[in-house]
């Protein structure tokens, strides 16, 4: 009886992870992009050895799309020229935010009228792992792995779900973050700009600051010390190179960077 039981909870534990749909709510979709021209494009291109090129332009979105064999297989790629971020969208399968909600990439794309839809991750099948799209956070919950996040302003970065919160990504803040251990517990160190949210004269200004607390204490930009007036400090990490862009108020822009 113990071993049925153990069948059968396995049997629904696996059905529940990967299979059974759990709408958590619908979300609105947003993207006013048109795709019947980069549609056709695809479908009218064949398949051969030599590269093809098809190239579309709607509401500001260049797309080119190449087409080519290697190693006996088709090789699709996608040149995309936007002329703001917010053009670069993300939509839900159904257009809901739930677990093992499915949906083919074309039938969501035509949901939206995508001019391009490229297939994203499977964030129903897991209950840890930050979700934001479209700047909406809908799940915190770190599970320890690193994330490409896309900022309001277009710029990318690789982060560390155990070193940044998603309320704080959220929020549009990356932090330079160093982590020590001492007898067991984790103390983080992190350098980021944000504004000053007391300035002591004027307009709120944007400042570099820095802050530290153990692994118990919760991240909060506004508990740090800020250091000097900065308008942007943008840290990046990429084949063992630590790069940071910095800006002054002045607007002058300078890069640092550090082999590791």
């Amino acid at each position: 009886m113990t071993a049925l039981a153990l069948t059968i909870f396995t049997g629904y534990a696996l059905l529940d992870t990967l299979v059974i749909p759990r709408s958590y709510g619908a979300v609105p979709q947003t993207v006013d992009i048109a795709a019947e021209e980069v549609q056709a494009a695809v479908q009218e291109t064949s398949v051969q050895e030599e590269i093809e090129h098809e190239e579309t332009t709607q509401n500001g979105i260049t797309v080119e799309l190449t087409e080519y064999r290697e190693n006996d297989t088709t090789i699709y790629v996608a040149d995309v020229w936007v002329t703001d971020p917010s053009q670069l969208q993300t939509a839900f399968a159904e257009g809901t935010y739930g677990k093992n909600v499915k949906d083919a990439t074309s039938d969501i794309a035509e949901d939206v009228d995508a001019i391009l839809a490229v297939n994203g991750d499977f964030y129903g099948a897991r209950n840890s792992g930050y979700v934001i799209r479209n700047g909406v956070l809908y799940r915190n919950t770190s599970s320890g792995a690193e994330d490409l996040v896309i900022y309001e302003d277009g710029s990318f970065a690789v982060i560390d779900e155990d070193e940044v919160t998603a309320e704080q990504l959220q929020d549009g803040i990356t932090a330079l973050t160093v982590v020590y251990d001492y007898d067991g517990v984790k103390y983080y160190k992190r350098i980021y700009c944000a504004m000053n949210s007391d300035p002591l004269e004027g307009e709120p200004r944007s400042f570099l600051w820095e802050s530290y607390n153990s692994e118990d204490i919760e991240f909060n930009p506004e508990y740090g010390e800020a250091l000097c007036e900065l308008n942007g400090f943008v840290p990046s990490i990429e084949n063992n190179m630590l790069t940071v862009a910095l800006e002054t108020p002045a607007g002058t822009k300078s890069t640092i960077r550090m082999a590791l």
